[in-house]
């Protein structure tokens, strides 16, 4: 597949529909109970290229509230930054000093847990990280899988989601898998990662601010899924779960413990619908239809039912009407053809 390399995605003539590219797995690898898919050297080129030509445009990635290194240096008064995080904290990618080679994708997956944040004299509660994942995306190698302790006291461990808990804290700091911070985490991932790296994740704004840090090569599987079903113009009128993804796409059961994510689990998952939208152009765009047609009678039914909810609250409202109008009729036959009223004592003549 012959592409063009571009400086920045803002460049980055994106297809309509994904170009065919030819490859396939050369093995597979085990986690949990799922196998994901290993590439050939060559193949893994083939992927980085159709990959680049995926970045979403810095419009698109502005919309889904992304910090871009554009936004990020005019210091816009709409930049929009997550409350407990401070704009002087964030560094963009694009100024990091070029040093050795970085990997060409990333995958990211991060867990978060709640801790108390002071707005004026109200107390709070806002996100920080509590543990962060990275695979490489071409080579399905796990980078990073570290637990992080944040620099305030956890208020709410979120260990249904999370999975974490003090005692997952105390065992990943015996085990040597404990960063601090933040700013541990962005420097444990800035190892691995540069200003060409393009990332991919499930909804990775997030976890980007939460790791301080503005990139512009992204490729956001929420955005790649409902970009199919709406269009590259159209606003995303909803997105899909990497759990219903990875269902539909896969065949994989993700996240069915009663313990929390696991994210190891979910960044391999979330590399494996990335690349399955590159390899499978026609059955993603199967899918896109498949859920136009849903949506359509989802949204039929609904102007049906509010129709017919409007159809009854008329009547309703008739039959009130209706009934208010009976009943003072009623009271005015009443005082038509009342008796005349007689006064003990009083002879009428």
């Amino acid at each position: 597949m012959a592409v063009t390399l571009m400086d920045t995605p803002a460049n980055l003539a994106q297809p309509s529909t994904y170009p065919m590219i030819a490859v396939s797995p050369q093995t597979t690898i085990s986690y949990g109970q799922n196998q994901y898919s290993l590439f050939s050297p060559a193949h893994q080129d083939i992927l980085f290229e159709a990959l680049k030509l995926r970045c979403h445009t810095e419009e698109r990635l502005t919309t889904r509230r992304y910090l871009t290194s554009s936004k990020f240096t005019l210091l816009r008064d709409d930049v929009y930054v997550p409350k407990g995080v401070n704009l002087t904290d964030i560094i963009s990618t694009r100024r990091l000093r070029i040093g050795e080679s970085k990997r060409r994708v990333v995958v990211l997956d991060c867990e978060m847990v709640g801790v108390p944040f002071l707005e004026g004299a109200n107390r709070c509660e806002v996100s920080e990280l509590g543990q962060l994942c990275a695979v490489d995306g071409l080579t399905g190698e796990v980078l990073i899988d570290m637990l992080i302790q944040p620099t305030q006291n956890v208020s709410n461990w979120r260990t249904r989601y999370s999975g974490l808990t003090p005692a997952a804290m105390r065992s990943a700091r015996s085990e040597g898998r404990l960063l601090y911070g933040w700013q541990g985490a962005r420097t444990e991932l800035l190892k691995y990662v540069g200003p060409d790296t393009i990332l991919i994740g499930q909804g990775l704004q997030s976890d980007l601010f939460m790791l301080r840090l503005a990139h512009d090569r992204v490729v956001d599987t929420t955005i790649q899924t409902a970009e199919a079903v709406f269009g590259m113009e159209d606003r995303l009128r909803r997105i899909w779960s990497l759990k219903d993804l990875a269902k539909t796409f896969l065949g994989m059961n993700i996240q069915v413990g009663k313990n929390g994510h696991d994210c190891v689990e979910d960044t391999l998952a979330t590399r494996e619908v990335a690349l399955w939208c590159l390899r499978f152009p026609q059955e993603l765009e199967a899918w896109a239809h498949d859920m136009r047609e849903s949506l359509e009678r989802q949204r039929v039914e609904k102007e049906r039912q509010m129709e017919e909810q409007k159809r009854k609250d008329r009547k309703d409202k008739e039959a009130k009407k209706a009934a208010e109008e009976t009943a003072q009729k009623n009271q005015h036959d009443l005082l038509d053809f009342a008796p005349p009223l007689v006064l003990p004592g009083i002879l009428l003549p």
